[in-house]
């Protein structure tokens, strides 16, 4: 005959009582799953509104260098803020940037110019982002 040790791991059962879930574990499982998602679905929509302005950034920046080279490429007595604003962006530029503009600022100074290009754009709220700035200075 066995006796029954003092730490039994074996759990006694009622009978009639199944295992299993409850309703109650059940809602509370459901409860805990809402708040995760409310709190990580607009942390993933920060992140890629982040990420999208960095690209953007990225682009304007690579674009202003392009512009300056076009720029510094032209006869010294053609590099007018006219001649530089007929410059066009390229067709990545035109769609990563929605509305941008390019402004120019040349001057004179001695046997120097001081060019500088700026490139904003509206992001998809329609407000203007910062512009990006270059500076370059050219020989007459």
């Amino acid at each position: 005959m066995k006796t029954p040790h003092r730490f039994s791991t074996h759990r006694s059962r009622r009978p009639g009582r199944r295992r299993g879930v409850t309703l109650i574990e059940m809602t509370i499982c459901a409860i805990l799953f809402g708040v995760a998602l409310s709190v990580v679905v607009p942390m993933l929509r920060a992140i890629q509104r982040s990420a999208r302005m960095n690209e953007q950034h990225r682009i304007a920046t690579a674009e202003l260098a392009a512009l300056m080279e076009q720029t510094a490429a032209l006869p010294a007595g053609e590099v007018t803020e006219e001649k530089i604003a007929a410059l066009k962006l390229s067709a990545v530029a035109g769609h990563s940037l929605p509305d941008a503009t390019v402004t120019a600022d040349v001057e004179e100074a001695d046997s120097l110019r001081r060019v500088t290009l700026a490139l904003s754009w509206q992001n998809e709220s329609g407000v203007t982002h910062p512009p990006v700035r270059l500076t370059a200075w050219l020989t007459k």
